[in-house]
C-alpha cells in the first residue's frame, strides 16, 4: 500500500485500487480500480427500473417475445434490458445480477452478468404464457461503445452476447 496527501494506492496481482480520499482524509469519495492492462474498471449500482420512460418501454415491447438484450440512454440514465422470450409454464425468470465499465484507451466496454431461473425438475408449474423480462437502471457520465453480456445459463455454461451500439 502506497500513502499519498489524498489517496492511497493498493496493488495485487491483477489490479491496481486507488482509494481517493475527502479533505480530511477520513472518507472514501472514489474508488478506482485498474487491471494491470492499464484498464480502469468502474463497477455500476444498479437499480430495479420498475417505472420506464416511453422509449424504453417501446424497446422493451418489441423485444418480449424473444431472448434479447438491449441498452438505451434515456434522461441521464443507461438502462440494461434483459429479457427471455415466451416460456409456456411459471417458473422462469431472468436477472441481470451486476455491470461494470472498463476503460482502455480504444474502447469504453460495459460487461454485464445475467443469470437465468428455471422451475427445479419435477415441480409443479402453472400452463401459462409468461415472458420473464429484467430492467435495471445505472448513472454513468461518460459514453459506453460496447456492450457484452455474460449470461450463466446453466450450472457450468456461460454463454457471451455482444449488443451492436
Amino acid at each position: 500500500m502506497i500513502f499519498y496527501n489524498d489517496y492511497f494506492i493498493i496493488q495485487t496481482k491483477n489490479d491496481i485500487v486507488r482509494v481517493i480520499l475527502d479533505d480530511n482524509n477520513n472518507n472514501i469519495i472514489f474508488i478506482e480500480i485498474k487491471d494491470t492492462n492499464n484498464e480502469e474498471v468502474i463497477h455500476m449500482v444498479l437499480t430495479k427500473a420498475t417505472t420506464l420512460p416511453q422509449n424504453v418501454q417501446d424497446v422493451l415491447n418489441k423485444m418480449m417475445d424473444r431472448q434479447d438484450y438491449s441498452l438505451v440512454s434515456s434522461n441521464g440514465l443507461y438502462y440494461i434490458i434483459a429479457t427471455r422470450g415466451e416460456m409456456r409454464t411459471s417458473g422462469y425468470s431472468i436477472n441481470i445480477d451486476d455491470a461494470k465499465v472498463i476503460k482502455d484507451s480504444d474502447e469504453t466496454t460495459l460487461e454485464v452478468n445475467v443469470s437465468y431461473v428455471n422451475p427445479p425438475r419435477g415441480s409443479y408449474v402453472s400452463q401459462v404464457l409468461m415472458y420473464p423480462y429484467d430492467v435495471k437502471s445505472f448513472t454513468y457520465d461518460g459514453k459506453i461503445t460496447k456492450v457484452i453480456i455474460n449470461t450463466k445459463v446453466s450450472r457450468n455454461i456461460t454463454k457471451v452476447d455482444y449488443i451492436n451500439l
